[in-house]
């Protein structure tokens, strides 16, 4: 899954890892010296508004050149047995069993 290929919540990554010219996923192969320095830039700033504003720069330039068309969030279905109690549902789909998990 393409979800577990980068352990990172950071948007900047993301968008390295599939965009830039060495990202380690950018299997479009699409190459752009100015989306490079726009990832670079985001990523070289702190946290906050104006992080968030370079990001989003990035992407806009990113789509606008055509690199990727968002089709889809993947989730992950998860089903629990009726003797399992205490199993995590965690929004960002990274925990499911935890020390409060218990089989019946």
């Amino acid at each position: 899954s393409r979800a577990t290929v980068l352990d990172s919540g950071d948007p900047a990554a993301y968008m390295y890892s599939d965009f830039a010219c060495e990202g380690s996923f950018n299997i479009s192969q699409f190459c752009d010296p100015q989306v490079d320095t726009a990832l670079a830039d985001a990523a070289a700033t702190d946290p906050g508004d104006a992080r968030r504003t370079a990001i989003l720069d990035a992407e806009k330039l990113i789509l606008e050149k055509d690199a990727a068309v968002p089709l889809l969030h993947e989730r992950v279905i998860q089903g629990e047995s009726e003797n399992v109690t205490g199993v995590a549902r965690d929004p960002r789909e990274r925990t499911l069993i935890t020390n409060q998990t218990a089989f019946e």
